[in-house]
Protein backbone atom coordinates (compact mmCIF):
# COMPACT_ATOMS: atom_id res chain seq x y z
CA UNK A 1 0.00 0.00 0.00
CA UNK A 2 2.96 2.58 0.95
CA UNK A 3 3.92 2.07 -3.06
CA UNK A 4 0.16 3.00 -3.80
CA UNK A 5 0.31 5.92 -1.43
CA UNK A 6 4.07 7.03 -3.31
CA UNK A 7 2.73 6.85 -6.34
CA UNK A 8 -0.19 8.92 -5.79
CA UNK A 9 1.71 11.69 -4.13
CA UNK A 10 4.43 11.83 -6.52
CA UNK A 11 1.50 13.08 -9.14
CA UNK A 12 0.22 15.16 -7.03
CA UNK A 13 3.50 16.94 -6.34
CA UNK A 14 4.19 16.66 -9.92
CA UNK A 15 1.44 18.79 -10.93
CA UNK A 16 2.02 21.46 -7.81
CA UNK A 17 5.30 21.95 -8.85
CA UNK A 18 4.65 22.09 -12.55
CA UNK A 19 1.75 23.99 -12.03
CA UNK A 20 2.18 26.95 -14.34
CA UNK A 21 2.19 25.04 -17.65
CA UNK A 22 -1.09 23.03 -16.30
CA UNK A 23 -2.52 26.76 -15.36
CA UNK A 24 -2.08 28.33 -18.86
CA UNK A 25 -3.17 24.71 -20.58
CA UNK A 26 -6.26 25.05 -18.72
CA UNK A 27 -6.89 28.55 -19.47
CA UNK A 28 -6.37 27.68 -22.82
CA UNK A 29 -8.43 24.36 -23.12
CA UNK A 30 -11.10 26.15 -20.86
CA UNK A 31 -11.38 28.46 -22.75
CA UNK A 32 -11.50 27.22 -26.45
CA UNK A 33 -13.85 24.44 -25.08
CA UNK A 34 -16.39 27.09 -23.85
CA UNK A 35 -16.05 29.22 -26.66
CA UNK A 36 -15.71 27.69 -29.73
CA UNK A 37 -16.43 23.97 -29.19
CA UNK A 38 -19.18 23.54 -27.12
CA UNK A 39 -20.95 26.11 -28.97
CA UNK A 40 -20.91 24.56 -31.93
CA UNK A 41 -21.42 20.96 -30.74
CA UNK A 42 -24.92 23.04 -29.30
CA UNK A 43 -25.44 24.64 -33.02
CA UNK A 44 -25.00 20.93 -34.62
CA UNK A 45 -27.10 19.30 -32.42
CA UNK A 46 -30.48 22.01 -32.33
CA UNK A 47 -30.08 21.92 -36.35
CA UNK A 48 -30.20 18.59 -36.11
CA UNK A 49 -33.71 18.35 -34.51
CA UNK A 50 -34.64 21.14 -36.31
CA UNK A 51 -33.81 18.60 -39.76
CA UNK A 52 -35.79 15.62 -37.96
CA UNK A 53 -38.51 18.00 -37.06
CA UNK A 54 -38.33 17.06 -33.56
CA UNK A 55 -38.30 18.81 -30.15
CA UNK A 56 -36.03 16.03 -28.25
CA UNK A 57 -34.57 12.95 -28.15
CA UNK A 58 -36.88 10.48 -26.53
CA UNK A 59 -38.20 6.55 -27.38
CA UNK A 60 -40.50 7.99 -29.60
CA UNK A 61 -38.42 10.82 -31.69
CA UNK A 62 -35.22 8.48 -31.93
CA UNK A 63 -36.49 6.07 -34.99
CA UNK A 64 -37.60 9.94 -36.94
CA UNK A 65 -33.84 10.73 -36.63
CA UNK A 66 -32.63 7.47 -37.38
CA UNK A 67 -35.13 8.12 -40.51
CA UNK A 68 -33.82 11.33 -41.80
CA UNK A 69 -30.47 11.45 -43.41
CA UNK A 70 -29.46 14.96 -43.50
CA UNK A 71 -30.04 15.16 -39.35
CA UNK A 72 -27.75 11.33 -39.68
CA UNK A 73 -25.10 13.20 -41.13
CA UNK A 74 -25.07 16.15 -38.79
CA UNK A 75 -25.08 13.53 -36.00
CA UNK A 76 -22.27 12.20 -37.22
CA UNK A 77 -20.27 15.18 -37.75
CA UNK A 78 -21.11 16.07 -34.04
CA UNK A 79 -20.30 12.92 -33.17
CA UNK A 80 -16.54 13.44 -34.89
CA UNK A 81 -15.94 16.91 -33.68
CA UNK A 82 -16.85 15.68 -30.18
CA UNK A 83 -14.58 13.11 -30.37
CA UNK A 84 -11.96 14.56 -31.37
CA UNK A 85 -12.61 17.70 -28.98
CA UNK A 86 -12.24 14.85 -26.39
CA UNK A 87 -8.86 13.05 -27.64
CA UNK A 88 -7.30 16.43 -27.94
CA UNK A 89 -8.02 17.62 -24.28
CA UNK A 90 -6.85 14.14 -22.74
CA UNK A 91 -3.88 13.67 -25.15
CA UNK A 92 -2.94 17.18 -24.18
CA UNK A 93 -2.67 16.40 -20.77
CA UNK A 94 -0.85 12.88 -21.42
CA UNK A 95 1.65 14.25 -23.19
CA UNK A 96 2.52 16.85 -21.10
CA UNK A 97 2.40 14.61 -17.89
CA UNK A 98 5.03 12.35 -20.08
CA UNK A 99 7.21 15.37 -20.44
CA UNK A 100 6.85 16.55 -16.76
CA UNK A 101 7.74 12.37 -15.93
CA UNK A 102 10.65 13.05 -17.67
CA UNK A 103 11.80 16.20 -16.01
CA UNK A 104 11.33 18.53 -18.76
CA UNK A 105 8.91 21.67 -19.23
CA UNK A 106 5.85 21.35 -21.04
CA UNK A 107 6.38 21.85 -25.20
CA UNK A 108 3.25 23.66 -25.85
CA UNK A 109 4.07 23.73 -29.67
CA UNK A 110 5.52 20.34 -30.29
CA UNK A 111 2.52 18.84 -28.06
CA UNK A 112 0.30 20.49 -30.48
CA UNK A 113 2.02 19.52 -33.34
CA UNK A 114 1.70 15.72 -32.54
CA UNK A 115 -1.64 15.69 -31.69
CA UNK A 116 -2.35 17.22 -35.09
CA UNK A 117 -0.49 14.24 -36.87
CA UNK A 118 -3.18 11.76 -35.49
CA UNK A 119 -6.18 13.74 -37.61
CA UNK A 120 -5.03 11.61 -40.19
CA UNK A 121 -6.47 8.46 -37.39
CA UNK A 122 -10.28 10.46 -37.69
CA UNK A 123 -10.76 10.16 -41.31
CA UNK A 124 -10.29 6.38 -41.60
CA UNK A 125 -11.59 3.08 -40.62
CA UNK A 126 -9.68 3.68 -37.12
CA UNK A 127 -12.93 6.30 -36.37
CA UNK A 128 -15.02 3.38 -36.29
CA UNK A 129 -12.62 2.22 -32.78
CA UNK A 130 -12.40 5.66 -31.61
CA UNK A 131 -16.20 6.36 -31.60
CA UNK A 132 -16.26 2.80 -29.87
CA UNK A 133 -13.98 3.88 -27.16
CA UNK A 134 -15.03 7.46 -26.47
CA UNK A 135 -18.90 6.88 -26.71
CA UNK A 136 -18.84 3.09 -24.62
CA UNK A 137 -16.05 3.37 -22.16
CA UNK A 138 -15.38 7.07 -21.16
CA UNK A 139 -18.64 8.62 -20.71
CA UNK A 140 -20.55 5.87 -18.59
CA UNK A 141 -17.41 5.40 -16.59
CA UNK A 142 -16.17 7.96 -14.05
CA UNK A 143 -12.26 7.74 -14.04
CA UNK A 144 -12.33 11.39 -13.30
CA UNK A 145 -11.95 12.85 -17.05
CA UNK A 146 -15.05 14.46 -16.36
CA UNK A 147 -15.04 17.46 -19.43
CA UNK A 148 -18.04 19.04 -19.75
CA UNK A 149 -18.24 17.60 -23.34
CA UNK A 150 -18.08 14.11 -21.97
CA UNK A 151 -21.28 14.82 -19.77
CA UNK A 152 -23.34 15.24 -23.02
CA UNK A 153 -23.14 12.02 -23.49
CA UNK A 154 -25.20 9.23 -22.02
CA UNK A 155 -27.64 6.51 -22.13
CA UNK A 156 -30.69 7.82 -22.86
CA UNK A 157 -32.79 8.31 -19.47
CA UNK A 158 -36.20 6.15 -20.36
CA UNK A 159 -33.86 3.21 -21.84
CA UNK A 160 -32.58 3.47 -17.93
CA UNK A 161 -35.65 4.02 -16.34
CA UNK A 162 -37.58 0.98 -18.22
CA UNK A 163 -34.82 -1.63 -17.27
CA UNK A 164 -34.81 -0.29 -13.95
CA UNK A 165 -37.86 -0.95 -12.75
CA UNK A 166 -37.46 -4.68 -13.14
CA UNK A 167 -35.11 -6.51 -10.33
CA UNK A 168 -33.66 -8.76 -13.65
CA UNK A 169 -33.15 -5.31 -15.52
CA UNK A 170 -31.29 -3.32 -12.39
CA UNK A 171 -29.19 -6.78 -12.03
CA UNK A 172 -28.20 -5.98 -16.23
CA UNK A 173 -27.50 -2.94 -15.47
CA UNK A 174 -24.96 -3.37 -12.35
CA UNK A 175 -23.60 -6.09 -14.39
CA UNK A 176 -23.02 -4.20 -17.27
CA UNK A 177 -21.62 -0.97 -15.53
CA UNK A 178 -19.12 -3.58 -13.40
CA UNK A 179 -17.73 -5.00 -17.07
CA UNK A 180 -17.82 -1.33 -18.51
CA UNK A 181 -15.38 -0.11 -15.43
CA UNK A 182 -13.59 -3.63 -16.25
CA UNK A 183 -13.04 -2.38 -19.86
CA UNK A 184 -12.04 1.20 -18.83
CA UNK A 185 -9.22 0.25 -16.51
CA UNK A 186 -8.11 -2.58 -18.87
CA UNK A 187 -8.24 0.15 -21.72
CA UNK A 188 -6.89 2.91 -19.12
CA UNK A 189 -3.37 3.26 -21.80
CA UNK A 190 -4.99 3.78 -24.94
CA UNK A 191 -4.94 7.87 -25.52
CA UNK A 192 -1.49 7.58 -23.98
CA UNK A 193 0.31 4.96 -25.88
CA UNK A 194 -1.54 6.60 -28.83
CA UNK A 195 -0.15 10.00 -28.65
CA UNK A 196 3.34 9.58 -27.00
CA UNK A 197 4.17 7.01 -30.39
CA UNK A 198 4.15 8.49 -33.64
CA UNK A 199 3.96 5.79 -35.73
CA UNK A 200 0.66 4.09 -33.03
CA UNK A 201 -2.40 3.17 -34.75
CA UNK A 202 -5.70 3.39 -32.31
CA UNK A 203 -5.95 -0.69 -32.89
CA UNK A 204 -2.19 -0.91 -31.84
CA UNK A 205 -3.00 1.28 -28.84
CA UNK A 206 -5.98 -0.62 -27.35
CA UNK A 207 -3.72 -3.60 -27.53
CA UNK A 208 -0.61 -2.64 -25.88
CA UNK A 209 -3.03 -1.21 -23.21
CA UNK A 210 -4.54 -4.53 -22.51
CA UNK A 211 -1.35 -6.58 -22.52
CA UNK A 212 0.34 -3.48 -20.13
CA UNK A 213 -2.56 -3.38 -17.68
CA UNK A 214 -2.77 -6.77 -16.83
CA UNK A 215 -1.96 -7.29 -13.50
CA UNK A 216 -2.11 -3.91 -12.47
CA UNK A 217 -5.97 -3.77 -12.33
CA UNK A 218 -5.87 -2.73 -8.45
CA UNK A 219 -3.15 -0.75 -8.37
CA UNK A 220 -4.50 1.22 -10.93
CA UNK A 221 -8.19 1.53 -9.61
CA UNK A 222 -6.64 2.63 -5.99
CA UNK A 223 -4.59 5.18 -7.27
CA UNK A 224 -7.70 6.75 -9.76
CA UNK A 225 -10.10 6.22 -6.89
CA UNK A 226 -8.19 7.60 -4.15
CA UNK A 227 -6.87 10.83 -5.98
CA UNK A 228 -10.75 11.06 -7.63
CA UNK A 229 -12.00 11.18 -3.66
CA UNK A 230 -9.08 13.90 -2.54
CA UNK A 231 -10.55 16.14 -5.45
CA UNK A 232 -13.99 15.53 -4.65
CA UNK A 233 -13.11 16.00 -0.50
CA UNK A 234 -11.27 19.20 -1.65
CA UNK A 235 -13.95 20.34 -3.56
CA UNK A 236 -16.73 19.33 -0.83
CA UNK A 237 -14.39 21.15 1.99
CA UNK A 238 -14.36 24.29 -0.04
CA UNK A 239 -17.49 24.64 -1.31
CA UNK A 240 -18.88 24.31 1.97
CA UNK A 241 -16.31 26.93 3.98
CA UNK A 242 -17.88 29.27 0.88
CA UNK A 243 -21.53 28.77 1.96
CA UNK A 244 -20.90 29.84 5.66
CA UNK A 245 -20.81 33.25 5.15
CA UNK A 246 -24.42 32.53 3.46
CA UNK A 247 -25.56 31.10 5.76
CA UNK A 248 -24.78 33.12 8.85
CA UNK A 249 -26.20 36.01 6.76
CA UNK A 250 -29.44 33.97 6.78
CA UNK A 251 -28.83 33.94 10.59
CA UNK A 252 -28.25 37.22 10.93
CA UNK A 253 -28.79 39.81 8.14
CA UNK A 254 -31.65 38.19 5.93
CA UNK A 255 -31.57 41.35 3.53
CA UNK A 256 -28.01 40.91 2.70
CA UNK A 257 -29.08 37.41 1.51
CA UNK A 258 -29.28 37.65 -2.25
CA UNK A 259 -26.25 40.06 -2.49
CA UNK A 260 -24.24 37.58 -1.07
CA UNK A 261 -26.10 34.51 -2.63
CA UNK A 262 -24.91 36.41 -5.67
CA UNK A 263 -21.56 36.45 -4.67
CA UNK A 264 -21.10 32.81 -2.93
CA UNK A 265 -22.55 31.41 -6.55
CA UNK A 266 -20.16 33.08 -8.60
CA UNK A 267 -17.25 32.21 -6.53
CA UNK A 268 -18.10 28.57 -6.48
CA UNK A 269 -18.61 28.03 -10.26
CA UNK A 270 -15.20 29.81 -10.42
CA UNK A 271 -14.03 27.11 -7.41
CA UNK A 272 -15.86 24.38 -10.25
CA UNK A 273 -14.28 25.98 -13.46
CA UNK A 274 -10.50 25.67 -11.82
CA UNK A 275 -10.96 22.04 -9.94
CA UNK A 276 -12.38 20.64 -13.26
CA UNK A 277 -9.22 21.84 -14.92
CA UNK A 278 -7.32 20.48 -12.52
CA UNK A 279 -8.39 17.20 -12.32
CA UNK A 280 -7.90 16.32 -15.57
CA UNK A 281 -4.35 17.03 -15.67
CA UNK A 282 -3.97 15.54 -11.94
CA UNK A 283 -5.21 12.23 -13.59
CA UNK A 284 -3.26 11.92 -16.42
CA UNK A 285 -0.10 12.42 -14.43
CA UNK A 286 -1.71 9.16 -12.50
CA UNK A 287 -1.99 7.81 -15.13
CA UNK A 288 1.26 8.08 -16.05
CA UNK A 289 2.63 7.65 -13.19
CA UNK A 290 1.64 4.26 -13.21
CA UNK A 291 3.87 3.63 -16.19
CA UNK A 292 6.77 3.53 -13.87
CA UNK A 293 7.78 0.46 -12.55
CA UNK A 294 10.61 1.82 -9.85
CA UNK A 295 9.47 3.35 -7.14
CA UNK A 296 10.80 6.57 -5.99
CA UNK A 297 9.28 9.55 -4.52
CA UNK A 298 9.08 12.63 -6.28
CA UNK A 299 11.78 14.86 -6.96
CA UNK A 300 12.94 18.13 -8.10
CA UNK A 301 14.56 17.89 -12.05
CA UNK A 302 17.91 18.21 -11.98
CA UNK A 303 17.29 20.82 -14.81
CA UNK A 304 15.49 22.90 -12.18
CA UNK A 305 18.00 22.99 -9.95
CA UNK A 306 20.68 24.12 -12.11
CA UNK A 307 18.38 27.21 -13.39
CA UNK A 308 17.65 27.77 -9.68
CA UNK A 309 21.71 28.02 -8.63
CA UNK A 310 22.64 29.88 -11.48
CA UNK A 311 19.51 32.73 -10.82
CA UNK A 312 20.90 32.81 -7.41
CA UNK A 313 24.50 33.38 -9.21
CA UNK A 314 23.27 35.95 -10.89
CA UNK A 315 21.79 37.75 -8.16
CA UNK A 316 24.97 37.48 -5.85
CA UNK A 317 26.93 38.79 -8.61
Amino acid sequence: MNKIWIKITNSIKRVRFYWQDYFKSMLFLQGLKTIIILPILSGIFILMLQRAKIVGLTDETIMTLLHTPSALILGLLWLLIFTYAIFYELGYYFLMADSHLKGYKANYKENFKKLNKKIKYFFSSHLVLFLGYFLLILPLVSLGFQSDLLETIKIPDFIVDELSMTLVGSILISLAGIFILYLSFRLLYVIYFFVITPSQTILSAIKESWEFSKGRLWRNVCIIGTLILLIGATLAGTIFMMTLPLMLTDFIMPKLSPIVAGIVITGIQLVLFFVGGLLQPLLANGVVETTREEITPFSVPLKKISNLFMKQLRKKS
